[in-house]
C-alpha cells in the first residue's frame, strides 16, 4: 500500500474510541458532582475534591488517547507496545500530578483527594460495563 492511501479506522473502532471518551466525560461529571457534594464540608474539602479528580482525568485522558489513536493502526505487535508505553506514561504523569498536588497545595484535604481518586477508578469499570454490556479493557 502506498501512502496516498490512508488507512482509515473501522467502525468497531470508531465505536470503541466514541464510548471510552464518552465514560470519560461521565467521569468528569462524576468529579464535579463530587466535588460539590465535598465542598458542603468546606472550601479545602471541595478544591481537595476537584483536584483528585483532575489528578485522576489527566493521565486516564492521555492513555485513552494514545490507546486509541491510528499511529499503529494494522500492527497488533506495534499497537501493543504502544499500550504498554501508554501505560507507563499514565503511571508517571499520575504520580507527577499526585506529588505536585500534595507538595504544592496548601492547605489540602488528603481525604477528599483519594476518595474521588478511588470513586473515579471504581466508576470506570462500573461505566464500561454499563455503557458497552460487555466487559472493554482500556
Amino acid at each position: 500500500m502506498n501512502e496516498s492511501q490512508a488507512i482509515k479506522p473501522g467502525k468497531h473502532t470508531r465505536e470503541t474510541r466514541k464510548r471510552a471518551f464518552k465514560v470519560l466525560g461521565v467521569q468528569a461529571g462524576i468529579a464535579l458532582i463530587a466535588a460539590a457534594i465535598a465542598l458542603t464540608n468546606g472550601v479545602v474539602a471541595g478544591y481537595s475534591a476537584l483536584l483528585g479528580g483532575v489528578i485522576y482525568l489527566i493521565p486516564q485522558t492521555y492513555f485513552t488517547w494514545r490507546a486509541l489513536s491510528l499511529r499503529n493502526f494494522g500492527s497488533a505487535r506495534a499497537a501493543l507496545a504502544d499500550m504498554y508505553i501508554g501505560e507507563i506514561w499514565k503511571m508517571m504523569i499520575y504520580l507527577v500530578c499526585l506529588g505536585l498536588a500534595l507538595f504544592f497545595v496548601k492547605p489540602i484535604s488528603p481525604f477528599s483527594i483519594f476518595s474521588v481518586l478511588i470513586l473515579l477508578h471504581l466508576s470506570h469499570g462500573f461505566l464500561q460495563i454499563k455503557l458497552n454490556n460487555r466487559f472493554l479493557k482500556l
